[in-house]
């Protein structure tokens, strides 16, 4: 990893704390093209700094940007009673939080298949996608979530929780009733729009 590190970076400026062997030792499983994207993440992260060099911040951002993805595709769940789906989660720092079920698109899908695929992992059911309720953009501490939000609706298959603890079917009126993560409260005020 290393030597592709250096590779990747032989035209990106790096100050003297960045260590391409630090990063090979921080970034266990990155494949090759993981290991580009960080060094082009970490670039643009200095440049919105102004700097002309790459420093250890920057890696430990674009790093976590790289792991978590560049965006998270949600979705709000309906069904035919109007009821709107809720999952805790299971797992991960956020473990216990509310939100609606979802996950980031891999590379070369479009939306809606990433939709239909996340869905079909975490819940075991196929969806509709409908149109979209819209966006939300959310500076977590170590990450910045881009999490587009549409209205889905199960039409085929019983729910199974396959990576959530629990899930609810909530209404308009008690949408307030779970802990939502932050980002999602904002998908809670779109819906309640």
């Amino acid at each position: 990893r290393e030597a592709i590190i250096r590779l990747h970076s032989r035209n990106k400026p790096l100050s003297d704390e960045v260590s391409p062997e630090v990063i090979a030792r921080r970034t266990p499983g990155f494949t090759p093209a993981d290991l580009e994207n960080l060094l082009n993440e970490a670039a643009l992260l200095a440049a919105r700094r102004d700097s002309d060099l790459i420093e250890m911040p920057d890696i430990e951002e674009a790093t976590t940007k790289v792991l978590a993805g560049p965006a998270k595709k949600s979705r709000v769940i309906s069904d035919d009673e109007r009821r709107i789906l809720a999952t805790q989660r299971g797992y991960g720092d956020m473990k216990d939080g509310w939100e609606f079920p979802g996950g980031k698109m891999e590379p070369g899908e479009s939306p809606e298949q990433a939709l239909k695929r996340e869905i079909s992992e975490e819940l075991a059911v196929t969806i509709h996608v409908g149109h979209k309720l819209g966006t939300v953009e959310w500076d977590y501490p170590t990450f910045h979530l881009t999490m587009h939000c549409y209205w889905c609706k199960v039409v085929e298959g019983e729910l199974a929780l396959l990576e959530h603890e629990a899930a609810r079917w909530l209404t308009s009126d008690n949408l307030w009733s779970v802990d939502w993560l932050p980002a999602d409260r904002e998908v809670v005020k779109l819906i309640k729009q």
